[in-house]
């Protein structure tokens, strides 16, 4: 009986050894299926930062008079001429690329102040990015924040805190809690919502903003002087000095 007790104990041993090393195996193929998707991820990203920063090197160049044949050129000019390359089809292989470098564009006419061009710009981003990626991806994300923030500028303070509204919620539903994204999302909602002196709601959003630029992981964030400058106005929009 001993004998046969131990022979069904070494059975079971054996059971849970094979069940283990099947665990095991299971989670090294998902480990390195998440390894690949990660490297493939890193990749097309390195790819597309290379591909805009080299469409703005050859932007530039076209303003520079040691380069490019063409004398007095503006930045707007400049980047009006590379608009309509993208727009006859430089990049039309190239979806991901060209929605990335319209972003960059979209972003240089917000600083130029040519909001309507801006605008245009990355309301082409965002119809790309519900083919490429759909509208609950960060990417899409990060276009509606620029729209909210071209619109803000551009007056359209009602549009802007849709737009802000909509990209936090993306946000937080797809980063970690104490990423340095979501607080920018909340520091532009923060700041149209004090324009539209909604300044309660305006100081808790804030809070939130500095609680994430605060945070251990995020000692190199440059946003704190800025959040609580804007944490500054809201006690001054609501009267509030001390």
């Amino acid at each position: 009986i001993a004998g046969f007790m131990e022979a069904l104990r070494q059975r079971d041993v054996a059971h849970e050894q094979r069940a283990f090393a099947h665990e095991q195996r299971t989670f090294a193929l998902a480990s390195a299926a998440e390894a690949r998707a990660a490297a493939r991820k890193a990749e097309a990203a390195a790819r597309k930062a290379e591909a805009v920063n080299k469409f703005m090197l050859d932007m530039l160049s076209v303003a520079d008079p040691m380069i490019s044949a063409t004398r007095d050129i503006t930045a707007k000019e400049a980047v009006q001429r590379a608009v309509a390359k993208i727009d006859a089809g430089s990049m039309k292989d190239q979806p991901d690329i060209e929605a990335a470098v319209r972003m960059t564009i979209g972003r240089t006419f917000m600083g130029l102040a040519q909001y309507p061009a801006a605008l245009e710009q990355v309301n082409r981003v965002l119809d790309a990015y519900r083919g490429l990626v759909g509208e609950k991806a960060v990417e899409y994300a990060e276009a509606l924040q620029l729209r909210g923030g071209i619109l803000s500028l551009s007056g359209k303070i009602d549009l802007a805190e849709s737009d802000f509204r909509a990209a936090l919620a993306i946000q937080r539903a797809l980063r970690d809690p104490d990423d340095p994204a979501i607080a920018a999302c909340l520091n532009d909602l923060a700041t149209t919502l004090t324009s539209l002196e909604k300044f309660d709601e305006s100081m808790e959003l804030l809070a939130q903003a500095e609680r994430i630029a605060r945070s251990p992981r995020n000692t190199t964030l440059t946003m704190l002087p800025e959040v609580v400058n804007n944490i500054g106005m809201v006690f001054i929009g609501g009267e509030q000095v001390n």
